[in-house]
């Protein structure tokens, strides 16, 4: 008798096992970038770390069901995501994880799309987090990338929104460093560039304050 109960248990976990694999299957497959996309801008903007890590784990399930070029979209996607989640970390571990996840992925969409103005933006700003965890050799190389990464955004990006944050992040590059690594001036001539694209926003003016 107990064996039977036992059998008919092994049954239904099976069942369950199934039918929940077919289920995220099914789901996967109807995942839909600018839907995706647009549940990332708005947990960003709620900065909802919670809803962020939900969309990480649904486009990690996703991604490797893709088929080329448009794996790379929801990659470059998904290192934004990560970056996202490293700003809104509950500790400093969680945080450099994140934003180291973030750059391998964007730089892995660098590889195969050399002229994915996003995902060069997304690595410069995952290496200017990552600087904060290095000893003062390695910031200096990761200050160089980050300029690299970011100056090849500029060549790349079409979105007026992206520019404009691209500019910011100059700025703001130019601003923090201690002296002798600092410039105001150029930091404030990346400001006004800035300001061409994203005028509106209320960040730029709080840096550039």
């Amino acid at each position: 008798m107990k064996f039977k109960i036992l059998r008919i248990e092994k049954i239904k976990i099976s069942l369950f096992l199934l039918a929940t694999f077919f289920l995220t299957s099914a789901f996967s497959s109807n995942v839909n970038y600018d839907e995706m996309y647009q549940s990332f801008l708005s947990a960003r903007s709620y900065q909802n770390i919670q809803q962020i890590e939900s969309i990480i784990q649904t486009l990690e399930r996703y991604i490797p069901t893709v088929e080329n070029p448009h794996v790379f979209d929801f990659k470059t996607l998904l290192a934004e995501a990560y970056l996202e989640a490293g700003n809104l970390a509950r500790n400093q571990k969680e945080k450099r994880a994140y934003v180291e996840i973030s750059l391998k992925l964007s730089e892995e969409v660098i590889k195969n799309q050399p002229a994915n103005g996003k995902a060069y933006f997304i690595a410069a700003l995952a290496t200017s987090q990552i600087i904060e965890f290095v000893n003062v050799f390695q910031k200096l190389v990761l200050l160089q990338q980050f300029d690299k990464y970011m100056e090849k955004a500029l060549e790349n990006l079409q979105d007026d929104l992206y520019v404009g944050l691209a500019f910011m992040g100059l700025g703001v590059r130019y601003m923090t460093p201690p002296w002798p690594l600092n410039d105001y001036a150029k930091s404030e001539m990346y400001f006004k560039e800035a300001q061409k694209y994203i005028g509106n926003y209320s960040g730029l003016y709080l840096n550039w304050a």
